[in-house]
């Protein structure tokens, strides 16, 4: 898990994904790559990371082992 809070996905992610879904290839995917890393898998392990300390929180404070 990584240490940095989530702040949301934002206009980036949301052109990467229209871009994607547009130039459905490995080709193009190669070239962006490093898009794919920025705009939508940090932000989105950024957000499993808080959902789980959410849940994690919440299973504690219902008694849920």
């Amino acid at each position: 898990m990584n240490n940095k809070s989530f702040e949301g996905f934002n206009q980036g992610t949301l052109d990467f994904l229209g871009s994607l879904k547009k130039n459905n290839n490995r080709d193009w995917f190669s070239t962006h790559k490093q898009d794919f890393e920025t705009h939508y898998k940090q932000p989105a392990s950024d957000f499993a990371a808080e959902l789980s300390l959410a849940l994690t929180g919440l299973s504690e404070h219902l008694n849920i082992p």
